[in-house]
């Protein structure tokens, strides 16, 4: 596994050598940038002496990110068979925007073995975001970009030239690609990565069944030290206020609608993932919980809730969706991306329209009025959950479709060999 950044001692995962892979003077200014900003507060001197020695260190790199360029100076990735040490049946990529991977690379790796794209998102395809939202521009170039903050954001409208790179990459590379939804699938093979799909496969993702499994509710809350008694509904999500595609006004303000309606009395809303002290809307006790990794405790939180909310702007999948219908609890999620084929509305959960916060707030206060209709949802969505979402189906569907791309890349290169 080669990754950004590695925080174990296991000896199968390795950080791309992106630093080491820089020239010598690169890696001296470079260290003085790191060096100006440790333990300092940015002031107008720093920010000037800092821009000074990136552009100093890589010249041509800088210059590519004032235009609004995406940044695909990542040296380390040309070392990546190298530092594995072995050649690979398989190279499977997933995300690659997260500042350590030279796009530019996947046409020699898709020459070297079959190459395998898990779209965690729709970055791939556009000039910069890795959602674009209402925006449309990802099917005919990009170009005066509606918000250049979507992360990943960039400060400069680049997105057309950004846009024509990949294509140009795509064009010379042979992909095959995972989708978790058949939403995120669609786009794909109507967007510029689409030339480059030699074979595709919808692998929905899986959560271990062994933890995310439906208990006791009452035994969840007190572990959790939460009122046994009150009605509970959990909203999870990295960075939960700040988020860019996740919808916390919506979710507020459907709170706030809750209140004012008189629906909220005895009710504990608990934001997983945030970091803000505990507060009230009316008489609703919104509790924020830092986000956690453990997947024990994480389950604990699906439990304790009557209802899971997911007020969403985009979404490839939803995985905590996933989780949560696998803990019998009910999910009220946006009508966007990937979430109607995770939700069977009006079975496992409901579907609201994103960004309508009156929807949100009378379907929370539907089923948490409905105690009986309320069951039946969490019941079915467990049952559910344990049909489709099963993580060792995900590896099974995922080992099966290693084999149909590597008997593909076989065929295809003995041709080419034999046409020569």
């Amino acid at each position: 596994m080669a990754v950004r950044f590695k925080s174990n001692d296991d000896p199968t995962i390795f950080a791309l050598p992106n630093e080491e892979a820089r020239t010598w003077r690169s890696r001296t200014l470079l260290e003085l940038d790191a060096k100006l900003h440790s333990g300092r507060a940015p002031n107008s001197a720093t920010k000037w002496a800092s821009r000074l020695l990136r552009w100093s260190g890589e010249p041509g790199r800088a210059w590519e990110i004032n235009r609004g360029l995406e940044n695909f100076s990542f040296p380390g990735t040309w070392r990546l068979l190298a530092e594995a040490g072995f050649q690979p049946d398989v190279i499977h990529c997933h995300n690659l925007h997260s500042g350590y991977f030279d796009l530019r690379a996947l046409p020699w790796l898709s020459r070297v073995a079959p190459v395998v794209v898990t779209l965690h998102d729709a970055w791939l395809l556009s000039g910069h975001c890795a959602h674009s939202l209402d925006c449309e521009r990802w099917r005919t170039g990009c170009g005066t970009c509606p918000d250049l903050t979507l992360p990943p954001a960039i400060h400069k409208d680049g997105t057309a030239e950004n846009w024509k790179r990949k294509q140009s990459i795509f064009a010379r590379s042979n992909l095959y690609v995972v989708a978790p939804s058949q939403w995120i699938l669609e786009r794909t093979r109507q967007s510029i990565l689409g030339p480059a799909i030699r074979g595709a496969r919808l692998i929905p993702h899986g959560v271990d069944l062994g933890v995310f499994r439906p208990d006791d509710r009452c035994a969840a809350r007190i572990a959790l030290d939460l009122p046994v008694g009150a009605k509970i509904v959990a909203f999870v999500a990295d960075r939960v206020q700040t988020n860019a595609y996740k919808d916390w006004s919506t979710q507020t303000r459907a709170l706030e609608r809750l209140a004012a309606s008189g629906k909220g009395d005895e009710l504990v809303f608990l934001a997983i993932g945030g970091d803000e002290a505990t507060s009230h809307v009316g008489p609703i006790e919104v509790r924020h919980v830092p986000y956690t990794n453990d997947p024990e405790r994480l389950a604990l939180y699906y439990r304790s809730a009557d209802v899971l909310t997911h007020a969403a702007r985009a979404e490839t999948f939803g995985l905590v969706i996933a989780e949560a219908q696998a803990c019998g609890t009910p999910v009220i999620g946006s009508r966007v991306g990937g979430i109607p084929e995770i939700i069977r509305d009006g079975q496992t959960g409901l579907l609201v329209n994103p960004g309508d916060a009156a929807a949100l707030a009378d379907a929370i206060g539907a089923l948490l009025a409905d105690p009986t209709r309320l069951a039946a949802f969490g019941a079915k969505a467990a049952c559910d959950a344990q049909a489709r979402f099963d993580h060792q189906r995900q590896v099974d569907e995922h080992l099966d479709f290693y084999r149909e791309a590597a008997a593909d890349f076989a065929s295809r290169r003995k041709r080419r060999g034999m046409a020569h």
